[in-house]
């Protein structure tokens, strides 16, 4: 089971409030604390949950892009041109490429 905040409290003798805070630096945290924390979240391979981080704040910093072919010039291009524009704003990016294949006139996506 992947650890939660409650258990990087355990480890770092912190409450789950304090992790929280170190979490999204809010409020006062000594140094020393701060650091408590992140040699505990390190100890037990402790990541933040990005996605459910997301849901809560309405951002997600993630860019989807659905091309037919990466191989063509003018594809490949737009594709290169999104990463290199958003490179420092999105943490993700998703580009998937897409043959839509026609069978009894509905489309089926294959990846």
């Amino acid at each position: 089971m992947k650890p939660g905040i409650k258990d990087v409290a355990k480890v770092a003798g912190v409450s789950p409030t304090t992790v929280s805070r170190v979490l999204n630096n809010r409020g006062y945290i000594s140094e020393e604390t701060r650091k408590k924390v992140y040699d505990a979240m390190e100890e037990i391979n402790y990541y933040p949950n990005e996605i459910a981080r997301a849901l809560l704040n309405n951002r997600t910093y993630f860019v989807g892009v659905i091309v037919p072919t990466v191989t063509s010039p003018f594809h490949g291009e737009i594709v290169e041109q999104i990463e290199y524009i958003y490179h420092r704003k999105i943490t993700k990016c998703f580009c998937v490429t897409a043959k839509i294949r026609w069978i009894q006139r509905k489309p089926i996506l294959i990846c």
